[in-house]
């Protein structure tokens, strides 16, 4: 298990009673089975995805979160596998925390975390920074160099933390 490099991103509070969305099949599933059973909290399964218990940490992709009722508990949201959008900040502005989650599937399932800000707009969809035992760079995708602080570029992934 890989520990993040910010450990004060999400607090022990809000993953009290976590539920599980994703397929089994589904590389994020293995994030929402881990983060509770590492920290010694509570894990469901959930029974509807689109009507969640009370809980209070689910992970889920931006358009489910939107199209998901879930109850005034959730404190926590870990969203990835397609872009975050303002809009579904703004519509689940009521969470305490919603975490912009990136992994490139065949590396790994997540590798770079990013805490939202509603009040940031120009931030929200940001990648966020790596997590502990892996590296993130921009490169050129013609000439393979890095590419300054920035620049748009390839995403390249390494590290012991890559699979």
């Amino acid at each position: 298990m890989l520990a993040h490099r910010k450990t004060d991103s999400i607090n022990p509070d809000q993953i009290k009673k976590c539920v599980i969305v994703a397929s089994f099949i589904f590389d994020s599933s293995i994030r929402e089975m881990f983060l509770p059973l590492t920290s010694g909290t509570c894990l469901r399964i959930a029974e509807n995805v689109l009507n969640i218990s009370e809980r209070t940490c689910c992970g889920s992709t931006p358009s489910g979160l939107v199209v998901t009722q879930i109850p005034s508990s959730m404190k926590a949201a870990l969203i990835g596998g397609e872009r975050l959008t303002t809009a579904c900040v703004k519509h689940r502005k009521a969470l305490e925390t919603i975490v912009n989650v990136y992994g490139s599937t065949g590396l790994t399932v997540e590798c770079t975390t990013h805490m939202t800000d509603v009040a940031k707009e120009s931030k929200i969809a940001l990648i966020g920074l790596p997590i502990r035992n892996a590296s993130a760079d921009a490169a050129d995708k013609d000439s393979k160099q890095l590419v300054d602080k920035g620049e748009q570029g390839q995403l390249w992934i390494s590290g012991p933390g890559v699979a």
